[in-house]
């Protein structure tokens, strides 16, 4: 479960025009603030923030519910769909840049 991963981490909730979301903080020093995309805050996400408060101010807000919802599921689908095209394209990329 994501929380039991931010465990170490201050938690706070942040509320705006009816909303609100917890935010997780920690470290010291400039913050920044790590945005997860969908589906939310991975192990991988965490693991950087992590790395990240070893020289900042970590803010992690949870955006997203813990359970993926379909839309979630099919947009991470979607983008591993993708991913070949964006690769294909990045390979494109340096190919131009290697013939200038």
């Amino acid at each position: 479960m994501t929380t039991d991963l931010l465990a170490d981490w201050d938690v706070s909730p942040f509320a705006y025009d009816g909303i609100t979301h917890d935010v997780y903080r920690s470290g010291d020093g400039p913050g920044v603030i790590l945005i997860p995309e969908l589906p939310g805050a991975t192990p991988e996400v965490i693991a950087l923030g992590e790395r990240l408060v070893a020289v900042v101010h970590a803010h992690i807000p949870l955006l997203h519910k813990e359970k993926q919802t379909e839309l979630a599921r099919g947009v991470v689908a979607q983008g591993f769909a993708d991913r070949d095209e964006v690769l294909e394209r990045l390979g494109h990329l340096q190919t131009l840049r290697e013939s200038k």
